[in-house]
């Protein structure tokens, strides 16, 4: 339909006058498009049975003697895709959360306040470890100067190497 729209507007525009087409002065007109399009189609290009089609689809030719465009309900554009599978993903991760929490919280005997606390002690520790250079000093509340991070990251790679 949208061929046959373009078909007939352009035969339209060949036969507007260049003045016409400077002023803007175009009618597009959804009903130039005949009624019995589709019968002037498929005339020049009558369809395949169901037998002639799936022995085209099946075929080794390059050139086949159909072409139909159809929605497949199956088929999923690439980006959706990645989409859906970002969300998904996020979505269980989400869920896996929110069991586990409920599961650690279920009982008084699910619940383990110590072992919690010893792990949060055992990550401070880590980013304490990681990151030291660029704490504060709390007694004189400023940052450490540059030259002892150049030195203190420079006694790492020695020491790493």
């Amino acid at each position: 339909m949208m061929s046959e729209y373009i078909i007939q507007h352009y035969e339209y525009l060949a036969q507007e006058s260049f003045d016409n087409f400077m002023h803007s002065n175009v009618q597009w007109d959804v009903y130039r498009i005949p009624v019995n399009y589709k019968d002037a189609l498929q005339a020049i290009n009558p369809p395949l049975s169901d037998e002639e089609l799936e022995a085209e689809i099946k075929s080794d030719n390059k050139i086949k003697k159909h072409f139909y465009s159809y929605d497949d309900p199956e088929y999923e554009l690439p980006i959706n895709v990645e989409v859906n599978n970002i969300v998904k993903r996020r979505f269980e991760d989400i869920h896996y959360k929110i069991f586990t929490t409920l599961r650690k919280y279920n009982s008084l005997e699910s619940y383990d306040f110590y072992q919690e606390r010893e792990d949060k002690e055992k990550e401070e520790a880590q980013a304490k470890e990681k990151y030291g250079i660029w704490k504060r000093k709390s007694s004189i509340n400023k940052l450490t100067p540059a030259d002892e991070i150049k030195r203190k990251l420079s006694e790492k790679k020695s020491a790493g190497n």
